[in-house]
């Protein structure tokens, strides 16, 4: 029913829609509510939001508000991204955090965007595993504001195993102008 959503009438879609929020597994109630998300109209992405509240596996819940913040109304947008802002700033996964945070930037307003780059930074620091926290400053390198990239490099240069390094300094370096390089 997923699959053929966008080319179902109203009523099937929210057929589609009750079978996905009757699932018992919340991972797969986000991950099809996720895929879902782009074909709905606006009455059924507002009240998907209330299902994704209600979540409490927390992983589930900021997979499914990412995804719903792309696709809400206007006027539950802003709510939306802040509630899905909060749940991926409370991950305690580290590596899961960063990229729940970046799922988000390309939707948020600029405010909470920089709050966002912040957080993921500072998230990437905290990473034990240096394989990581390696690809986790690689997936924030191409994207951070100018400003937050020598905290960026700091925490590279933090990383002891030199293949990681460069794989972390890579996607920081390209940013950065010749004499920095």
């Amino acid at each position: 029913l997923v699959t053929l959503a966008p080319h179902l009438t109203p009523d099937l879609q929210g057929e589609a829609l009750a079978a996905v929020h009757s699932l018992d597994n919340e991972r797969e109630r986000a991950t099809l509510l996720a895929e879902l998300a782009p074909t709905l109209p606006n009455d059924m992405l507002v009240a998907s939001l209330a299902v994704a509240h209600t979540m409490r596996e927390q992983d589930a819940r900021v997979h499914a508000l990412t995804m719903l913040a792309h696709y809400v109304p206007e006027h539950a947008r802003s709510q939306t991204l802040l509630d899905a802002l909060a749940a991926a700033s409370n991950l305690h996964h580290h590596y899961e955090r960063v990229t729940a945070l970046m799922n988000l930037v390309d939707v948020l307003p600029p405010t909470l965007r920089d709050q966002a780059f912040t957080n993921a930074l500072e998230t990437t620091r905290l990473i034990d595993n240096e394989n990581a926290r390696a690809r986790a400053l690689n997936l924030l390198g191409h994207h951070l504001p100018d400003d937050l990239l020598p905290r960026a490099l700091d925490a590279a240069y933090q990383i002891t195993e030199p293949q990681q390094r460069l794989s972390a300094l890579t996607s920081i370096a390209a940013r950065l102008d010749k004499a920095e390089r």
